[in-house]
């Protein structure tokens, strides 16, 4: 098993084969972080991670063999503020080579999302 403190999971989704066709051109992973917040998990079951650049939040939410519903809470954004998250998620009846479902929508520090994790799937949200 892979630790899910190794492996992010924007590293996981956008590293399978054929990604590059789906891949975002503008995000741009930073090298190095402001902040990393461990939001939520099990040892050897879930995380999930968020972390700062600048103003930029990524996140990542990995699950073992087993799957999983979560809640992903935003409340490490500054309140009063609202963002843009893009969502990438692994969901299986996605017709693409990577089966990554990309969504994109507004969110706040007040923001709970009901994450549906598939068996080894994972979750990453840019937010900016």
């Amino acid at each position: 098993m892979v630790s899910p403190f190794r492996v992010s999971a924007f590293a996981r989704i956008f590293n399978k084969y054929s990604v590059f066709s789906e891949r975002p051109g503008n995000i741009k992973l930073p090298c190095t972080w402001d902040e990393t917040r461990v939001l939520q998990g099990t040892l050897g079951q879930y995380i999930s991670v968020a972390r700062r650049k600048g103003v930029e939040w990524f996140v990542g939410t990995i699950t073992n063999n087993n799957a999983r519903t979560l809640q992903l809470a935003f409340n490490f954004l500054p309140p009063g503020k609202t963002f843009t998250a893009k969502i990438y998620s692994d969901d299986p009846a996605m017709d693409t080579p990577t089966k990554v479902k990309t969504e994109q929508r507004n969110v706040d520090a007040t923001t709970i999302l009901n994450i549906r994790l598939p068996a080894s799937g994972g979750l990453a949200v840019w937010v900016y």
